[in-house]
């Protein structure tokens, strides 16, 4: 059995992606504002829901309020309408954020090439010195 689901859709038309075939490679591409973001949204959310394990690399931290629950707005409720949602409701998705500085997430462990330039992790640590995160 195969699970389908929503993935785009307008007043007319409805964009369904099958799960078995979600193990190909994809491609989101589009103009700036063109809702990229929001398909990758969707797609993690949906594979949450169904039980598949989602890895997000998320530089900008577009991708962390999948963590939290959503609150409901007339523009939410609007395009429910629009594009005929059955059963929305908003949740939060299980979440692991992954920290290289062990500070607030999950440690990330790994090793530093000196010769890589980090700018950030220079900064914030004083150093390009080889070391060990844990």
């Amino acid at each position: 059995m195969s699970i389908n689901f929503l993935i785009a859709a307008n007043d007319k038309t409805q964009v369904n992606f099958s799960a078995k075939t979600a193990n190909r490679h994809e491609m989101i591409a589009g103009a700036t504002g063109t809702d990229k973001t929001v398909t990758l949204q969707i797609l993690a959310e949906i594979f949450s829901t169904i039980s598949v394990p989602v890895f997000l690399a998320d530089v900008k931290g577009d991708l962390s309020g999948l963590a939290a629950s959503g609150t409901m707005n007339e523009k939410i409720h609007s395009r429910i309408d629009t594009i005929k949602i059955e059963n929305y409701a908003n949740h939060a998705n299980p979440s692991l954020f992954w920290d290289l500085f062990a500070e607030n997430g999950h440690p990330l462990q790994g090793q530093l090439n000196p010769a890589l330039q980090f700018s950030e992790l220079s900064n914030k640590k004083g150093s390009h010195q080889t070391r060990v995160l844990r």
